[in-house]
């Protein structure tokens, strides 16, 4: 092999995620194969929270928020996505 970049991107690369949660279908002229979500079984009990729980006119916002488009309020994208909107935690940009 003379170059591995060229072996490792290719124009059908890889999706691990489900084609529900990440539609790819129609956004790029890749080849993309959808492979499922990779998710390995954790049987382990959650950790007790102590956080206050959202009130129902809270919630109801939420959902408002969460049905409509970024751009809806003044967001310079098309849609929801936890990277672009919380802020960086010391793990890449954010």
């Amino acid at each position: 092999m003379d170059n591995v970049r060229d072996y490792v991107f290719t124009g059908r690369p890889w999706l691990a995620a489900d084609a529900t949660l990440c539609p790819s279908q129609g956004m790029t002229e890749l080849d993309i194969v959808l492979t499922g979500a990779w998710i390995l079984s954790d049987d382990r009990p959650l950790p007790r929270s102590r956080d206050r729980r959202a009130t129902t006119p809270e919630r109801r916002e939420i959902k408002k928020i969460g049905k409509s488009t970024p751009v809806e309020h003044g967001l310079p994208f098309s849609t929801w996505s936890l990277a672009r909107t919380l802020p960086s935690r010391g793990r890449g940009r954010g």
